[in-house]
């Protein structure tokens, strides 16, 4: 029983077994699924790309927004890219607000309260900006009455002005600083 596991195929009433990666196929060794042959050698499919079946074929490319770990050999290996997810077997552009950060097929994660992405596809949770008119903190923070930020995705407290026509104090990191407006 402990041939059972070898990789051989019988010619002219002899045993011969193929080296890894390639297996025996009518008489003769070829390359196994997941490897691709390139100059009589068996070469491994590239990231991104599977081969289901035994033979010489050419490695497959995965569906756009999708990517496989070397020597994949179906179509189910190709997951999710950074930046999108799986719907139904195609990928999709993680959406304005969302992002993902690993391959896989797990859902795009949404950004935290008042805070959002500014483009579709967003890989990165720092891709998150908190919106007009708050500060960031482990969320972002609604700025106090009658003042806000000139612009989004503002990521420094120091950002944050008196409303036009309003005059006032705000916390601006270790000091009050008066604005007038």
């Amino acid at each position: 029983m402990l041939a059972s596991g070898l990789n051989h195929t019988f010619y002219d009433n002899r045993v011969f077994t193929c080296e890894y990666p390639k297996t025996a196929q009518n008489e003769t060794c070829t390359c196994m699924a997941g490897f691709d042959l390139q100059a009589q050698e068996c070469i491994a499919c590239p990231i991104g790309t599977y081969k289901s079946e035994v033979g010489g074929q050419e490695c497959t490319a995965c569906p756009a927004f999708t990517t496989t770990f070397l020597e994949a050999t179906s179509l189910s290996d190709c997951l999710g890219n950074p930046g999108c997810t799986s719907i139904d077997n195609n990928c999709e552009a993680c959406g304005i607000g969302f992002y993902k950060e690993s391959i896989g097929n797990q859902a795009c994660q949404s950004c935290i309260a008042d805070a959002t992405t500014y483009s579709t596809a967003s890989s990165l949770m720092t891709d998150c900006k908190c919106m007009i008119g708050n500060e960031p903190q482990s969320v972002c923070n609604q700025c106090p009455v009658h003042s806000g930020t000139l612009q989004t995705a503002s990521t420094l407290r120091t950002d944050r002005l008196c409303n036009l026509g309003y005059t006032g104090t705000l916390w601006r990191g270790f000091g009050i600083t008066k604005f007038v407006s």
